[in-house]
């Protein structure tokens, strides 16, 4: 007895000797050290000892003690100190329990310091504006930040953890994640592009960097990821690929246009001169007529690509697409024919556009029966025109500016279009029409139009459930829009008089310098800048020069101004294939003189002659377009 009671009172542990209700019926020397005044010298609580939750936890540890259970662990502060105690409790019998303590104090603060630090990290992880994520190597979601759990569509963590994320990833990505988990997972480490779909079913484009992480002994081997969602990223890389290739198709368009324009120009042209040598009794006659006709309806095409190449003379005004789409709604109708429902909702406060009138009828009209095509046994087509207010980061999306403007919606109840047809939807000559039914320009032609002013056009689809085609186009005061250009008034017609024709094309220079010939004019021939002016210098005078605008050496506009200094009043007509409005970098260098556009009849020519040779030297420069052409 007098040995145990030695090992009581000299043990490092502090021991106290207690009723099952906690009083305290004696402690050691160490207990008292360890607890300072907290414990009156005799009887007492060891109640006394804690602050209120150490209290609780004594509580309940002292009611759960038990002949079954005679062991218990608690926690406490110490009251009125900063001493930490950790308590082994034993139950000896129904009346007495021993409780053996320790200063744990230092590994108090050891581990409130680390949950702190890992509560700052998880906060900095949690503010990182990227997902980052712990996964398995058998695929569970370990922990997710918030970035994260938004990414993946859900509302907090309890959603996701335990989740395979292999049920997240694209189906045609899945393959490439699970092979690339596994190796980061080994030790590889490594980054991997893929599409995820959240829970929420929206698709958004992603790049991960991952590495493996320590595996801790008896653990399942981790990694750690940082993942970027890069759909925005991806959206504009597709639309700059996409404006990239449509700008080269353009300027393919149109430099195809331009030459066709100048065999054109040639066919019509000898054409309608062989028409006059003979005669309209000639057996020659209708081949002929034919041959002209045949050279118009090719012109009208080459007036599409230019159209989606943006290099066609256009005459902007402010329009009311309100206004235009029900004058035109009757015509429409009868086009679509009586199969199909032509609903239209104007919106008659919708605003105006700065515009050409007959490119916005034309895109109407190529809309609407693309729509009816689409429907090829009957159907609702609706035309819907309104506005929408553009925000800077949704004209971001789009390409296009932002602020108010003209929303103009065609809806069909269509086949739809197939999700492989979508990416090719305006691009020139791609047709889904069999063989011969289709030139493959009419919807390249409403990009291009739209394109022209500075507008949005897209379409939404899917198979079986028809199709919305979108356009956007910045809306204007009635005073904001400036007439660019403008066609000239009806001229005195010319007689006689010397012509100067500078064409780098020999079958054009032949054809206009033999129409002009046949109107009465003497008509001197080049082929190029430099032989022109040296022809200049032998002539006492010139009438009228007629020179293409785009030639080796020197533009028309700069011959023009060479020869004007020995000819100061030289008339000048343009002739071109695909000059812009007078927006145009060309257009802008142009001296005084009128532009008439091939290809042309002789007719045009004719009027254009007159045109030049008597216009007011101050009128601004007019463009003339061909009557075949309109």
């Amino acid at each position: 007895m007098h040995d145990y009671e030695q090992l009581f009172q000299l043990t490092a542990d502090a021991i106290c000797d207690l009723t099952t209700d906690g009083q305290i019926r004696r402690v050691n020397q160490a207990c008292r050290d360890m607890v300072c005044d907290a414990l009156p010298e005799e009887g007492g609580s060891m109640f006394d000892i804690f602050d209120q939750p150490g209290r609780e936890r004594l509580r309940v540890a002292l009611d759960s003690l038990s002949e079954s259970s005679p062991t218990g662990e608690i926690e406490g502060q110490v009251l009125g100190t900063n001493i930490w105690s950790s308590w082994q409790l034993t139950y000896l019998d129904h009346e007495e329990v021993i409780a053996v303590g320790r200063d744990i104090s230092s590994h108090h603060e050891t581990t409130a310091a680390l949950a702190d630090k890992t509560a700052f990290l998880h906060s900095i992880i949690d503010a990182e504006p990227e997902c980052v994520k712990m996964v398995s190597a058998s695929g569970d979601l370990i922990d997710m930040n918030r970035a994260g759990l938004k990414m993946v569509g859900a509302q907090g963590p309890e959603e996701v953890m335990g989740l395979s994320v292999y049920d997240l990833i694209a189906p045609e990505d899945r393959e490439r994640f699970i092979d690339f988990n596994e190796r980061v997972c080994r030790g590889e480490g490594g980054e991997l592009s893929f599409d995820i779909v959240g829970l929420d079913g929206s698709r958004r484009s992603m790049e991960t960097t991952a590495v493996p992480l320590p595996m801790t002994p008896g653990g399942e081997l981790l990694h750690l990821a940082i993942t970027r969602d890069v759909s925005q990223r991806r959206m504009l890389e597709h639309k700059l690929r996409q404006a990239q290739k449509m700008e080269a198709i353009g300027r393919l368009a149109g430099g195809v246009a331009h030459d066709f324009n100048n065999l054109l120009t040639a066919i019509i042209g000898f054409s309608e001169l062989a028409l006059q040598e003979a005669g309209t009794e000639s057996v020659v006659a209708e081949d002929l007529n034919q041959i002209k006709a045949t050279g118009e309806r090719a012109s009208r095409l080459t007036q599409k690509l230019l159209t989606f190449a943006r290099q066609q003379p256009v005459r902007y005004e402010a329009i009311s697409l309100a206004d235009l789409t029900l004058s035109i709604q009757e015509m429409l109708e009868r086009l679509i024919g009586e199969n199909y429902v032509l609903e239209m909702q104007v919106d008659p406060d919708s605003p105006s556009v700065c515009a050409d009138r007959g490119h916005l009828e034309q895109l109407l009209l190529n809309l609407v029966l693309n729509a009816r095509d689409a429907a090829d046994e009957g159907g609702r087509i609706t035309v819907s025109v309104g506005q929408q207010d553009i925000t800077p980061q949704r004209a971001n999306e789009l390409g296009c500016g932002p602020g108010n403007h003209l929303e103009l919606l065609i809806n069909d109840d269509g086949m739809g279009i197939p999700e492989d047809v979508l990416p090719h939807i305006f691009d020139p000559f791609f047709s889904t029409k069999a063989t011969g039914s289709g030139t493959g320009l009419g919807l390249a032609t409403c990009y291009g139009i739209v394109a022209q002013l500075n507008g949005y056009i897209g379409v939404e689809s899917e198979p079986g459930e028809g199709a919305t085609f979108s356009i956007l186009i910045p809306a204007v005061g009635a005073s904001d829009c400036i007439l660019q250009s403008s066609e000239s008034s009806e001229p005195r017609s010319g007689e006689g008089g010397v012509v100067l024709v500078v064409e780098d094309e020999p079958i054009v220079r032949s054809a206009v310098a033999r129409m002009l010939r046949s109107e009465g004019y003497m008509v001197y021939e080049s082929g190029t800048p430099s032989d022109a002016i040296m022809m200049a210098e032998r002539l006492e005078s010139i009438s009228l020069l007629v020179t293409d605008m785009t030639m080796p050496e020197m533009n028309g506009s700069a011959l023009a101004r060479q020869l004007r200094q020995q000819h100061p009043e030289l008339p000048v007509l343009y002739i071109t294939g695909y000059l812009l409005d007078d927006s145009d970098e060309l257009s802008g260098q142009i001296e005084s003189g009128e532009i008439l556009k091939k290809p042309f009849t002789l007719h045009s020519l004719s009027l254009a002659v007159g045109r030049a040779i008597h216009r007011d030297r101050t009128r601004h420069t007019g463009i003339s377009q061909p009557e075949l052409a309109e």
